[in-house]
C-alpha cells in the first residue's frame, strides 16, 4: 500500500476535533495566524534547501503551495 500524498488534515477547532474524536491538536491551537504558519513553513523550506533535500528553484511553488494548504485546511 503506498502512502505518497496520503493526507488527514488537522481538525480546524477543538469543538471540530472533540466531534471528530480526534485527539490531534487542533489548526486553530497549532498557530496564531496564517502569517505565522506560512513563516514557519517558509522556515522549513528554507532548511531544507540549506541541507540540499530541496532544490533552490523550487522553492517558490512550495511556498505557494503551503498558502494553498492553509487555506484548504482553514476554509
Amino acid at each position: 500500500m503506498a502512502f505518497e500524498a496520503s493526507y488527514v488534515p488537522f481538525p480546524k477547532t477543538s469543538a471540530d476535533a472533540l466531534a471528530a474524536k480526534d485527539p490531534r491538536k487542533p489548526i486553530a491551537e497549532r498557530y496564531a495566524s496564517r502569517d505565522e504558519y506560512l513563516r514557519l513553513y517558509a522556515s522549513a523550506i528554507s532548511e531544507l534547501v540549506k541541507q540540499r533535500w530541496i532544490l533552490e528553484e523550487d522553492r517558490e511553488q512550495l511556498v505557494h503551495r503551503g498558502e494553498q494548504e492553509w487555506d484548504e485546511a482553514t476554509n
